[in-house]
């Protein structure tokens, strides 16, 4: 398997689409599946390529491919498929891994006769990039051979540098993107391309037109185009790959956050890790209680999760919402479900229940650097008091009084 450099994750994506129209040449017909929830910037970057995008639902608890053998079947003879496969959360689960890659094993078998072909894209993310996690991938490259793997190191991702992709491919990419850039440029490019991704209006248009004309549109604008089509310059490869081989080596090494700070990149694992435990284990019991009153409120933990701490809240989710951030306790949610933006003419006709249902109760709680206060963040090193930080015993104490209201 080979190792690429991307400026950010959708540039991986498009410069793996550009290089699949020439390693198969022998399909007429060329699909990219996205699951219904995923940010705009991927599917926006594949409309650079001659694949046509659609869109899938998820398994509401596993939060992976609903039913991949009726996704596939909707494609014509004569067909390539990528399927883009987001691990959600960060939750690397090498079981789960290798038991869907085996479901898509025995349905190209399948489909075979009918010259149809699906291929997959991990999307890692919000995956840590760990030794473990990569050595998993090239340890299995003969069950992966026809399988890309992309990490992303840019804004609000578990490794944050503010820039850079990881792609691992099986096949030889020889096809660049047009134009380069170096690190310092890709923050302000994103946020121009954000701007004008939302405030471009395709929010408010269900016609196929008037979506048409909205995205050539943005398509063609000078910024979109640099950002999504450009290769990183040597010097920033140089230097991600030296980050990464340290990682490989299980070397440590400083990262620059975004408030000046530094920390190693050891104690950034251990950091997410020991909040997110602190977390559970103070919130556990109460949603035993609430699950006792058949009440839904779910902590979607596992020991391999770390992105960020997550909740599914069925009922009042905008209210806890407002008491968070009346408190100081800044917390995200999903992008809403982006499928409606892109569909023009769908292969896969689907309401994307799963999806909707997802982002209307997720709440995803910070767990890094951000929510650790500046008198327990050290120049160099992190002091063991952190979890006495305001924004962590904030979020404690909202979630605790919001949740006894309901089991009182």
């Amino acid at each position: 398997m080979d190792i690429y450099y991307l400026p950010r994750a959708s540039n991986s994506l498009l410069k793996i689409l550009l290089n699949l129209q020439s390693i198969f040449k022998d399909f007429e017909n060329r699909f990219i599946f996205f699951p219904a929830s995923i940010c705009y910037t991927f599917p926006l970057a594949s409309l650079y390529s001659n694949f046509k995008v659609s869109f899938y639902d998820i398994d509401y608890n596993s939060l992976y491919p609903l039913n991949l053998e009726d996704i596939i079947s909707f494609c014509p003879k004569d067909s390539l498929i990528l399927l883009v496969i987001v691990i959600p959360y960060g939750n690397f689960e090498p079981k789960k891994i290798i038991a869907l890659k085996e479901e898509i094993n025995k349905i190209n078998k399948s489909i075979r006769h009918d010259n149809k072909l699906a291929l997959i894209l991990w999307d890692l993310a919000l995956v840590m990039i760990t030794k473990k996690v990569v050595n998993f991938i090239l340890d299995n490259s003969n069950l992966f051979k026809e399988d890309f793997f992309v990490f992303s190191f840019s804004y609000a991702k578990q490794l944050e540098l503010g820039y850079g992709s990881l792609l691992i491919s099986p096949f030889k990419l020889n096809i660049n993107l047009k134009l380069q850039i170096n690190k310092d440029n890709i923050p302000k490019l994103v946020n121009k391309v954000d701007k004008i991704f939302k405030g471009s209006n395709i929010f408010y248009f269900q016609d196929k037109q008037s979506k048409i004309q909205i995205l050539n549109r943005i398509l063609n604008n000078k910024n979109v185009f640099y950002c999504y089509n450009s290769e990183l310059n040597l010097s920033t490869t140089l230097e991600l790959d030296n980050l990464i081989t340290k990682i490989l080596n299980n070397v440590d090494f400083e990262i620059k956050l975004r408030n000046g700070f530094n920390i190693s990149y050891f104690s950034l694992l251990n950091l997410k890790s020991n909040i997110n435990l602190y977390y559970s284990s103070n919130l556990r019991e109460l949603t035993k209680e609430l699950i006792k009153k058949n009440i839904d409120f779910e902590l979607i933990d596992s020991n391999l999760l770390s992105w960020r701490f997550n909740i599914r809240v069925s009922f009042d989710r905008d209210k806890l919402l407002k008491k968070l951030f009346d408190n100081g306790v800044f917390v995200s949610r999903l992008f809403p479900v982006v499928a409606n933006f892109f569909l023009i003419d769908p292969i896969f006709k689907c309401n994307f229940n799963n999806c909707s249902n997802h982002w209307l109760k997720v709440i995803n709680v910070f767990n890094n650097h951000l929510v650790v206060d500046y008198n327990f963040l050290l120049k160099n090193n992190i002091d063991n008091n952190y979890l006495n930080s305001n924004y962590i015993q904030k979020f404690i104490e909202v979630i605790n009084n919001f949740i006894k209201k309901y089991i009182e």
